[in-house]
C-alpha cells in the first residue's frame, strides 16, 4: 500500500493538477489512456507568480509607457515588457542558443540537451552588462537581476517560494512568453487569481497585492466559502487511493507534453513531477508515464521550436497495442503546414524540419549523418 499511497499523493494530494491530471487521480478507472499538455499542475501557484513577476518588472519599466488592453478597448495596462523587449529577449535567447545548442552534439538551433543547459547558461555570467545605454545587445543590472529572479519562479517576503523555477531556453524570445508575462499577467491572471483561487474571491490591483498575504489566503475558508482554493484545485482527498492502483494495473497510461519554454506553466515543474512519480514507482514510472518536452517551444505552441505533432495517436497505439512511443516525429511549421506558419523559426531552418520528440530523460541526438532537417538523422539516446 505504501506505493499506491505515495504515488496518489504525487499525482494528486498536495499538487494542483490541470484537467487532465485532475481526471487522471479522480477517474483513473474510467479512461484507459489520459493526454495532459502543458499541465499548470500548481495553477494557482503559476498564476500568482504572474502577478508577482509583473511587479517586479513594472519597477524597471519605463514610468508612463502603456499599451491598450487586449479585451477592453477604452482601458490601457502598463508596457511591462518596456522593462525587457523584443531586441533584449532575442539577444538572450541568442546567447542561451550560443551557450546550449552544441551540447546535444549538434548545432541547429535547437537545445535537446535541457538539463545540461542549466548548469551551463548563468545570466550572470554569459550576458553583457550596459556600460551605458540599452542597446539589444546587453542588459542593464537590474534587468539581469530581475530575469533572474522571474526565471526562478519568484519568493515571498519570507523567502518562500511562490512558484517552480522555469527552465532557460532559446524560446525566451518567443512573442508568446513576452505576452504570458506582460500583457496576460495584467489581463487574466489577476482575474483567475481573485475570483477561482480566493476565499471570498475578491478584486485588486495586481501591481499592489499583498503576494505574500495572498497566497496565504489560498488556504482559506470561511463560513460561506467552506472549500479553499487549494482543495478546490486539488482532487478530494478521500478519494480512493486504490484508484491509481486500477490506472495502472488496468494498463492505462498517461502521456505528458510540455513546451521548455512554456513562460505561464514551468516544464520543470512537470520534469520534477514525472521524477517524484518515477521515485515512488521505484525507477518504472515509464511503464505507464510518458514526458516529451518539446525545445523552444513556448505555451502549447510557437517560439522557435518543431511544434507540430501527434502525440494522441501515439497514446492511442500505446492503449491498444501496447506499443510504447519511442519517440515521436515533431514538424517545423512552415508554410503549408496544418495550424498555419510559425514565423518565429530562423531563416536557416529548412522547409518542414522533422525532429524526434524523446520521452524524459533521453535527448534528441544527431547521428553523425545524414540532412540535418530530417528526423531520421537523429535518435533518442
Amino acid at each position: 500500500m505504501l506505493f499506491l499511497d505515495e504515488l496518489y499523493e504525487v499525482l494528486s494530494s498536495q499538487e494542483i493538477s490541470s484537467g487532465q491530471l485532475v481526471a487522471a487521480s479522480r477517474a483513473s478507472s474510467e479512461y484507459d489512456g489520459y493526454l495532459a499538455g502543458a499541465p499548470g499542475y500548481r495553477l494557482p501557484n503559476a498564476a500568482l507568480a504572474q502577478l508577482w513577476g509583473a511587479q517586479q518588472w513594472k519597477a524597471i519599466a519605463t514610468d508612463g509607457a502603456t499599451i491598450k488592453h487586449p479585451m477592453n478597448p477604452n482601458a490601457v495596462l502598463p508596457d511591462l515588457a518596456s522593462a525587457f523587449n523584443p531586441k533584449e529577449a532575442a539577444y538572450v535567447g541568442k546567447k542561451i542558443l550560443e551557450k546550449c545548442d552544441a551540447l546535444d552534439g549538434f548545432k541547429d538551433g535547437l537545445i535537446q540537451s535541457v538539463q545540461a543547459c542549466q548548469s551551463k547558461f548563468s545570466i550572470t555570467r554569459d550576458l553583457e552588462t550596459c556600460a551605458s545605454e540599452r542597446n539589444g545587445s546587453c542588459l542593464t543590472t537590474s534587468q539581469k537581476s530581475t530575469l533572474q529572479k522571474i526565471m526562478q519562479g519568484g519568493n515571498t517576503n519570507t523567502g518562500k517560494p511562490i512558484y517552480s523555477v522555469f527552465p532557460m531556453d532559446s524560446g525566451i524570445a518567443g512573442t508568446d512568453w513576452s505576452k504570458w508575462k506582460f500583457v496576460n499577467s495584467l489581463a487574466l491572471d489577476p482575474l483567475a487569481v481573485g475570483t477561482v483561487f480566493s476565499s471570498p474571491p475578491d478584486k485588486f490591483d495586481p501591481l499592489t497585492l499583498n503576494i505574500d498575504a495572498k497566497l496565504e489566503n489560498y488556504f482559506a475558508t470561511t463560513d460561506v466559502y467552506k472549500e479553499s482554493a487549494l482543495s478546490l484545485m486539488t482532487p478530494p482527498q478521500n478519494d480512493n487511493p486504490l484508484n491509481l492502483y486500477s490506472l495502472k494495473s488496468k494498463g492505462a497510461k498517461i502521456i505528458v507534453y510540455h513546451g521548455v519554454s512554456d513562460p505561464i506553466f514551468s516544464a520543470e515543474d512537470t520534469r520534477q513531477w514525472y521524477e517524484r512519480v518515477n521515485k515512488v514507482a521505484k525507477g518504472k514510472a515509464s511503464d505507464f508515464v510518458a514526458y516529451f518536452p518539446v525545445p523552444g517551444m513556448n505555451h502549447c505552441s510557437g517560439g522557435p521550436a518543431t511544434d507540430q505533432f501527434d502525440l494522441l495517436s501515439n497514446l492511442v497505439k500505446w492503449v491498444e497495442d501496447g506499443t510504447k512511443p519511442l519517440q515521436v516525429q515533431a514538424t517545423a511549421r512552415t508554410a503549408g503546414n496544418l495550424g498555419g506558419e510559425n514565423k518565429e523559426l530562423a531563416s536557416d531552418w529548412g522547409a518542414n524540419r522533422t525532429r524526434p520528440l524523446c520521452p524524459y530523460p533521453k535527448v534528441a541526438t544527431y547521428k553523425g549523418k545524414g540532412s540535418s532537417e530530417e528526423m531520421s538523422s537523429f535518435v533518442c539516446k
